[in-house]
């Protein structure tokens, strides 16, 4: 995260934690060692709006990331402006994706983190959907490795939340340019380690 959000984060953190283990008293956190020092790319499955919240509440403070986030929730005023003051930025999923690419790039050369949802959307349990495969570019160019995390899909007042952060892995392709083949290939391997994390739980 870099140093002019840092402040924020710090005193936003504690309270979101607080508040969320309020809601949910039941916390089943694993394989957050998996996490090494950064860069790093957690990719994770998608199902409501505060994935990236639940997610956040269980990473160490040191550990910290920037998160790509949909255009559309950026562009929601206040939360908006706070995911940005947080250091999110935002991808247009539909269009021009050049931009937040050459960010994400930016950002883990940097030496930064980065949570990525692949599937691009929430998805309700038991559909199906072609992830994105831009997360797979990025860990295959930048030579970062990936965290396939699993987040409970159902989240209910007071329900049990199980978050489970699996071993990160590398996207080593043979050749240096990949087809479109390949690309979704390794986008789609993404998000079946993240499902197989859920259903070992």
């Amino acid at each position: 995260m870099l140093k002019q959000w840092q402040w924020l984060y710090k005193v936003l953190y504690w309270p979101t934690v607080v508040v969320f283990r309020i809601l949910h008293p039941v916390w089943k956190v694993a394989g957050r060692e998996n996490i090494p020092e950064q860069p790093y790319i957690i990719v994770a499955n998608h199902s409501a709006a505060s994935d990236p919240i639940y997610i956040t509440a269980v990473v160490h403070p040191k550990k910290m990331y920037r998160i790509m986030a949909k255009k559309e929730i950026m562009s929601v005023p206040l939360i908006g402006r706070l995911f940005q003051r947080l250091g999110a930025f935002a991808v247009d999923r539909e269009g021009d994706a050049v931009s937040a690419m050459l960010i994400s790039m930016k950002t883990l050369r940097s030496g930064q983190g980065l949570l990525i949802f692949p599937e691009g959307t929430r998805i309700r349990p038991g559909k199906v959907i072609i992830p994105k495969s831009g997360p797979a570019i990025l860990a295959a160019r930048c030579k970062v490795p990936v965290i396939p995390t699993y987040l409970s899909q159902k989240k209910r007042l007071f329900s049990k939340i199980t978050i489970n952060f699996g071993e990160p892995y590398y996207i080593t392709p043979e050749s240096k340019h990949m087809t479109s083949e390949e690309e979704q290939h390794y986008a789609n391997e993404m998000v079946a380690k993240c499902y197989a994390l859920g259903e070992a739980k």
